[in-house]
């Protein structure tokens, strides 16, 4: 064993010495760079999503919407209740015509429209009139062709005109006594008889005139 060399332990017996060091692996061994420690450099916030509050779960957004809708209709609400109120303190008075409008003026006007539009009713035409006069109780016939209506004297009946071809009326006595008998077209006398005594019979009867048109006594032609 060399001087200055470490001592080796006996085969068997247990190393008590340092470890063995070699000075030149100490001497080249690479240095590691020792470097100095710095604080972390802060950092900016990082951005919130809208509506989350840092420290707490995210909050929903306002629905501004729907409470201005709500606003709007209570207001429009309050007016329609106010015009109410208003008309029933009115007491039902009259609107004047420059506040109402076309609608209510339309339906105003149509009335007198209609009255106006409405076709005038033809004028009455001529009538014709059976008159008895005399002794009363004699038996009377009359009315256009083709009719036979009864009745006792005195009698006085107005019929309307037709388009019959004449108009005729009789009265028979019941025994002594005087009868007249008249037709009149619209008032004026057309045909006229009388009978007396007995049972004598009086007889008008009229016709128009096919070329004039006028009404004519037919028991004078």
């Amino acid at each position: 064993m060399m001087p200055g060399d470490p001592q080796q332990p006996r085969p068997g017996q247990p190393y008590q010495g340092q470890p063995y060091q070699d000075p030149w692996q100490q001497q080249y061994q690479p240095q590691q760079p020792q470097y100095q420690q710095y604080p972390p450099p802060p950092y900016p916030p990082q951005a919130q999503p809208y509506g989350q509050q840092p420290g707490g779960p995210p909050r929903r957004p306002r629905r501004t919407g729907r409470k201005v809708l709500a606003i709007i209709g209570a207001a429009f609400g309050l007016i329609i209740v106010i015009s109410i109120i208003s008309a029933a303190a009115g007491g039902g008075k009259a609107v004047p015509k420059t506040a109402q409008t076309p609608a209510a003026q339309a339906a105003t006007a149509a009335p007198a429209a209609t009255r106006s539009s409405a076709p005038a009713r033809p004028a009455a035409g001529p009538k014709v009139t059976y008159v008895v006069t005399g002794t009363p109780g004699a038996d009377v016939t009359y009315g256009p062709a083709g009719s036979s209506l009864s009745g006792h004297s005195p009698m006085r009946v107005t019929r309307k005109l037709g388009h019959a071809l004449y108009y005729s009326i009789q009265a028979q006595l019941q025994g002594s006594g005087e009868v007249t008998v008249k037709i009149l077209i619209g008032g004026k006398v057309i045909s006229r008889a009388v009978a007396s005594g007995g049972y004598n019979i009086a007889m008008a009867e009229i016709s128009q005139n096919p070329l004039t048109g006028k009404w004519e006594d037919t028991q004078q032609s």
